[in-house]
């Protein structure tokens, strides 16, 4: 009688260990292995420096921000590496909400990394009438963004690789479900940046390759002067041009529909 054990593992899922006493039977779950249990949460160094003006009401909408920014920095990795041992060392992040006219912004390199909030931006939120789930997901759609920047792989920060850092950093705030899929719309190009790249990046790891998200990550940090047309062959053997008209053509299919 034949006895098999085998892993199953999934990006971000747990993973099953399994037997069964045959090839041919189903396999009996013995135990779960998580292979983000290892994931090295950063220190969470928050403060609130507008207590007493437009930051007042940011506990109202994110009551444990630690918590937030930890849960974040693990959803982001999960979305740009296959396993935590792939993760950059980020040991803190330095959060502070303060008034200035903006919305937020990321700065400094691993180990530590600041980043930066506005309470003139929440204020407005506010004054617009925007209900409570709305600025929640705002809030943490922002920090989505910011927290892939402090853990994406970087090139220089101009033409394709301006274009290409900002929409992986919009591709995993739209896949964690915090852009709506309404704004995606036909036309722009792949070198749009923001939403309108990151739709086709999310486009094509959803149609064309499951890793594709992962691997683009990793190809962003192995060539500084980076570029769409030489990359994307190298990723996906096909030019990003006919790429770019195929996700157009299902967007417009799309359209049609509604």
């Amino acid at each position: 009688m034949k006895r098999c054990i085998f892993y199953l593992l999934m990006v971000g899922q747990p993973g099953m260990l399994c037997q069964c006493k045959s090839s041919n039977e189903q396999p009996e779950i013995i135990e779960e292995i998580d292979v983000w249990s290892t994931f090295s949460y950063p220190q969470v160094d928050f403060t609130n420096e507008d207590l007493e003006g437009k930051g007042a009401e940011y506990a109202t909408y994110i009551p444990n921000p630690e918590q937030m920014i930890k849960e974040t920095a693990l959803r982001v990795c999960q979305q740009l590496y296959l396993n935590p041992e792939e993760v950059p060392n980020v040991e803190k992040i330095v959060y502070r909400v303060h008034d200035y006219d903006g919305i937020s912004g990321k700065g400094g390199e691993p180990p530590v990394i600041h980043v930066s909030f506005s309470s003139d931006y929440l204020d407005k939120q506010i004054k617009a009438g925007a209900s409570k789930e709305t600025i929640v997901d705002e809030v943490v759609g922002v920090l989505v963004h910011e927290m892939t920047h402090a853990y994406q792989q970087s090139c220089k920060y101009e033409g394709d690789g301006w274009s290409v850092i900002e929409g992986i950093a919009d591709a995993v705030r739209y896949r964690e479900g915090f852009i709506d899929s309404s704004l995606r719309q036909p036309g722009g190009s792949w070198t749009d940046g923001y939403k309108m790249t990151g739709f086709f990046i999310a486009w094509i790891t959803e149609y064309k390759k499951p890793e594709f998200l992962c691997e683009l990550n990793q190809n962003v940090g192995q060539d500084f002067d980076w570029a769409w047309e030489p990359n994307i062959q190298k990723l996906l053997g096909v030019s990003v041009e006919s790429l770019w008209g195929e996700y157009q053509s299902h967007l417009k299919t799309l359209e049609s529909q509604n």
